[in-house]
């Protein structure tokens, strides 16, 4: 595996061969998004990979730090192909029935978008917080490819650094894609509300068909 940076948690007892892929915002790192772990459901495999990029504070997923870098597609495509590429073959490798599960924050749910429309067989579900799906998509999509795709967007509608439209769009997108959509808005900010944060649990248990 390429050199990739990953805070790692196998638990003793996973049997429904999820492994969730958190991926942190821009300035985060490996253990920015570990406190949503607390609503993801017992047995799962958790990785945590810091961004390949330094940024002023903390690390990226882009190599750029202007907004106008940060909005563009083709950005994403280095770090999207390094996971796609290397660790989730190693995951693969690891565990021969996994299914990828995506969390992403901010730039790492744009980072999980990215993936999940150049590689939708390799994900099960992506949740995308305060997210946005980066301009310049339109030539990435496969289409009729996204009929088992599962997507949980939550986003702030008070939120002033990525706006509530972007959600409202992205779910509208995907739908029209055929993907299962989940939806939670709520009056916050560019941060995850308490009533969003507990439909994790809800949305990971119907995903993974636990009842």
């Amino acid at each position: 595996m390429s050199d990739i940076y990953v805070r790692y948690y196998e638990p003793i007892y996973h049997p429904n061969n999820g492994v969730l892929i958190m991926l942190h915002g821009w300035s985060g790192d490996q253990d920015s998004m570990w406190i949503f772990t607390q609503q993801v459901p017992e047995g799962f495999i958790i990785m945590s990979p810091r961004g390949i990029f330094p940024a002023t504070h903390g690390f990226s997923w882009v190599e750029k730090e202007s907004q106008e870098e940060q909005k563009n597609f083709k950005n994403y495509l280095f770090s999207a192909n390094v996971l796609a590429e290397s660790l989730i073959p190693f995951i693969k490798k690891k565990y021969s029935k996994a299914k990828i599960h995506l969390m992403g924050f901010s730039q790492g749910a744009a980072l999980a978008y990215v993936l999940l429309l150049k590689y939708p067989k390799l994900v099960k579900s992506i949740s995308a917080l305060s997210g946005f799906i980066p301009a310049g998509y339109e030539k990435e999509v496969c289409h009729h490819q996204y009929n088992d795709s599962h997507i949980y967007i939550t986003h702030g509608s008070d939120d002033d650094i990525v706006g509530i439209e972007h959600a409202r769009k992205s779910a509208l997108f995907f739908y029209q894609l055929g993907a299962h959509v989940y939806y939670c808005e709520d009056e916050t900010g560019h941060k995850l509300s308490a009533k969003c944060f507990r439909g994790f649990n809800e949305f990971y248990r119907e995903v993974l068909d636990i009842g």
